[in-house]
């Protein structure tokens, strides 16, 4: 175990996915959250990975998510085997649906950008659509499916990276609030929370 210790302020599953690649590094970590871990948006997602938006925006932006979106099946695979809880990670495919002229027009727009980036989709009528899936709206006229898009249960997820860091030894603080990052010679050497000073060589922001 390293004698480096970083503080993270932030529990959601930013937070506690730094957290986790830290311990793993055998850095010691203090993770603090104003509130409950993994709650609020980190609980309620979508689960969804996907790089429409991604290369809508491109650049640096979507180097960085076709980067995360490369590490998902080995990352969620090992939380896995070492936390005994499975976050469904599927390779789910996801289909956008056009309800008007305007609408496809997006799609066809976003379609260009992913194929630029080696992402292949397929056409529906919205009769078709309807035969695959039998649940959608009829006022449906065209749907896009990317099978490139995958998603992961994000209770699931979260309760997986909480087992594996309680596991590791991770230093959880719940429901302190940090009211100050202190620094020392222009960088950050710790936190000032509700509770007191936490002495740091890094501190991570999520």
């Amino acid at each position: 175990m390293s004698n480096r210790r970083v503080v993270i302020i932030g529990g959601g599953v930013i937070g506690l996915s730094a957290a986790e690649h830290l311990s793993r590094k055998g850095i010691r970590t203090v993770l603090l959250d104003k509130g409950s871990f993994a709650q609020e948006a980190s609980w309620a997602g979508a689960g969804y990975v996907d790089l429409r938006d991604a290369c809508r925006v491109g650049g640096a932006f979507m180097d960085l998510c076709r980067l995360s979106y490369d590490l998902y099946p080995e990352w969620t695979e090992r939380l896995k085997k070492e936390s005994g809880i499975d976050p469904e990670f599927l390779h789910s495919g996801g289909i956008g649906l056009a309800f008007q002229e305007g609408e496809e027009k997006a799609f066809r727009e976003m379609e260009e950008k992913t194929a630029a980036r080696g992402l292949k989709g397929e056409w529906f009528t919205g009769r078709e659509a309807r035969k695959w899936e039998p649940a959608l709206s009829t006022e449906v006229k065209s749907a896009w499916f990317l099978p490139q898009t995958r998603q992961v249960r994000p209770p699931r997820l979260n309760r997986a990276l909480l087992r594996v860091l309680q596991n590791r030894g991770v230093e959880f603080r719940e429901n302190e609030e940090v009211q100050e990052i202190l620094q020392e010679g222009g960088k950050a050497s710790g936190v000032e929370t509700s509770r007191g000073k936490i002495d740091a060589d890094k501190v991570l922001l999520t």
